[in-house]
């Protein structure tokens, strides 16, 4: 009987699939059985397909840090094994964000544009504290900073945080054009590319009288590989299902209970 959960890569080769390997390599109750990316080769031992037709390894959960346009060759490789998958990859269209939900009604599939505790909390204050401050007369702005080789824009992250002012603020809109007077009414969304900058975010409420910033800043990209370990413990013991990493770090303060977290709801 093994005692540890296998797992195949798809983008193993970029730089979150990297760091995905170096954190993996760290947990005994792990093993990364392939990878999946554009070149065939062998990396630490772990043989790299460029077509899941010839994968002939079992693995018990697939994580993918690939880009967002192949999601529909992995949805098809997990249903095909009847195993889980968590997605990490972002700027998913709506088509293929309806075939993800779809497709979790056969698998338990886990998506989130961000692993981090930190940035889903900044998603979550978004969600329960904007219309607050947008009743007071704050306008919303949203600020993401990445990598120059960073190639969707606004970040996924940016995007998640947008939705939950919006959930929370129905009357707000996306301000689109960002020149000229501003919208009561409207969020803007900015996007910076800047050297080798990770990940920062920032959720600004503005008055005439008064600025308050919420931000999340990304020092380690290991962070995200270590949410994607927790997200894979995680769903390999879900039914089939639609999950986020909200329904991870619930699940995780519930069985810790610390301190005050045990009636905690991210």
């Amino acid at each position: 009987m093994k005692d540890y959960i296998r797992i195949g890569v798809f983008g193993i080769l970029g730089r979150m699939g990297q760091t995905f390997i170096n954190e993996t390599n760290k947990f005994d109750n792990l093993k990364i059985i392939f990878g999946v990316d554009i070149n065939e080769c062998e990396i630490d031992g772990v043989p790299v397909y460029k077509n899941c037709q010839y994968i002939c390894r079992p693995v018990d959960v697939i994580v993918d840090f690939s880009n967002h346009t192949a999601i529909n060759t992995i949805l098809k490789y997990a249903l095909r094994e009847k195993i889980p998958a968590v997605i990490c990859s972002t700027g998913h269209t709506t088509e293929e964000l309806m075939h993800l939900r779809e497709t979790a009604k056969q698998i338990p599939i886990l998506l989130s544009p961000n692993m981090s505790f930190g940035a889903n909390f900044l998603i979550d204050f978004a969600e329960k504290n904007s219309k607050n401050f947008v009743d007071k007369g704050f306008q919303v702005d949203i600020l993401e900073t990445h990598h120059i080789e960073k190639k969707d824009s606004p970040s996924g992250t940016a995007l998640a945080i947008l939705q939950a002012v919006l959930s929370s603020c129905p009357t707000l809109h996306l301000e689109k054009e960002l020149t000229g007077k501003r919208e009561q009414d409207g969020i803007s969304v900015h996007s910076m590319r800047l050297g080798n900058e990770i990940g920062t975010h920032e959720l600004i409420f503005s008055s005439n009288n008064e600025i308050i910033k919420i931000s999340h800043k990304v020092n380690n990209k290991a962070v995200f590989a270590l949410g994607a370990i927790d997200a894979v413990e995680f769903i390999t013991k879900q039914k089939p299902g639609y999950y986020t990493v909200k329904d991870v770090i619930t699940k995780k303060i519930t069985n810790q209970k610390i301190g005050n977290f045990e009636n905690y709801s991210l």
